[in-house]
């Protein structure tokens, strides 16, 4: 198995059984492919959409990057924590941390794991928590007198323009006419070497958002304070990203954490984290990008769920159904009453392909408690 490019799809029975002649039907091609991937990736964790990423991350705050989708599960010293979602902060009957003494290799422990479930998980447990807000940016301004600096990495993106959006040194939403065509929501930048510095003088937290064109390398934002002139980096933008945005979490009482290697060389305040995550679509356009569903059924389901997207934009709803969520076929289950299975079709394929490559079982942990009963614990698995 190989891992498959945009390249390979087009190489594929995949533009000949859609109709399409390329190189003239390229653009048709993409934007079959793209909104295909989307569709899949919204119906599960297929194999290929689930990876192990590591991130360094200073005072308890991530934002992460818009290959991400979900997190799925995060590990700090190589012991999972759990993940709660923005309403847990608000359910009033639940355990919190911050009312436990020692957390997490803190005051009460060395910082090994055995601390950190003897400690942490003793008075509650250690926790990320997801925001109810998107970021447009990885870190954001702090204290007065900054302004945004903006490097492109490249002298091709010279004359690139970004919209920078957010309050300013006043907490005053920023409206500007940049050259008298109008005024709009934010600061119109141009890119220049070796930098371009915004005029406002913004309030901490920002940006807001950002609006970007596509360039050729990617361009990096800084804060740079005009008194102490110290910069600091926010942002790392990726040459396809326009309107970047990325999810936010962050982890109570992440300065008690004495375990896991610094991932800065004399830099005590940052600390790697590991987490399985799944994947965002990320919009495709170059040969060389790589699709995210990997395995031997996977150019099949591809070429399924873009004919799926064609017959779906021409009318055709049962046969882009059929395509995408395969056709309903009965067959007879271990426990010998009849079951309907979807045959064919790029969910099913993509289902089949995880199954094979997991061994088609599942782990459960049964926790049982003093006041349940086991069959009560086990009600629901056979």
């Amino acid at each position: 198995m190989s891992r498959l490019t945009v390249l390979d799809l087009i190489n594929s029975r995949c533009p000949a059984a859609l109709g399409l002649c390329l190189p003239g039907d390229r653009t048709r091609f993409l934007q079959w492919l793209n909104e295909a991937e989307g569709r899949m990736l919204a119906y599960g964790r297929w194999w290929g959409s689930i990876v192990e990423a590591q991130f360094c991350v200073e005072q308890g705050c991530l934002v992460w990057p818009r290959q991400v989708g979900s997190i799925e599960q995060v590990a700090i010293c190589g012991q999972p924590i759990e993940i709660e979602n923005s309403w847990y902060s608000y359910t009033t009957n639940l355990a919190h941390i911050e009312n436990c003494s020692g957390c997490c290799g803190g005051s009460g422990g060395s910082g090994s794991a055995s601390n950190m479930r003897g400690n942490a998980w003793a008075c509650g447990h250690m926790n990320m928590r997801m925001r109810a807000k998107e970021a447009a940016s990885f870190a954001w301004t702090r204290g007065s007198n900054k302004v945004l600096r903006f490097y492109p990495t490249h002298s091709d993106d010279v004359g690139k323009q970004i919209v920078v959006q957010g309050y300013d040194s006043n907490n005053i939403w920023v409206r500007t006419n940049p050259g008298g065509t109008g005024v709009i929501d934010g600061e119109l930048i141009t890119l220049a070497l070796p930098f371009t510095d915004t005029t406002t003088l913004w309030y901490p937290g920002s940006p807001s958002a950002i609006q970007k064109d596509v360039t050729s390398y990617r361009v990096l934002m800084y804060e740079y304070d005009t008194v102490t002139n110290i910069a600091r980096q926010l942002g790392d933008y990726q040459p396809s990203e326009t309107n970047p945005s990325y999810r936010v979490s962050y982890i109570p009482h992440f300065d008690r954490i004495n375990c896991g290697r610094s991932c800065t060389t004399g830099d005590t305040n940052r600390r790697t984290v590991t987490a399985l995550v799944k994947l965002a679509h990320v919009e495709l356009e170059a040969d060389r990008d790589w699709v995210i569903f990997q395995g031997d059924a996977a150019t099949s389901a591809y070429k399924e769920a873009m004919l799926a997207v064609r017959d779906w934009e021409n009318g055709d709803l049962a046969s882009g159904n059929a395509h995408f969520y395969g056709t309903p076929s009965p067959r007879q289950s271990k426990m010998s009453n009849y079951t309907v299975l979807s045959r064919g079709g790029a969910i099913p394929m993509l289902r089949a392909e995880l199954s094979s490559r997991t061994s088609d079982r599942t782990t459960v942990f049964a926790h049982h408690e003093n006041t349940d009963r086991l069959q009560w614990e086990l009600g629901g698995y056979r």
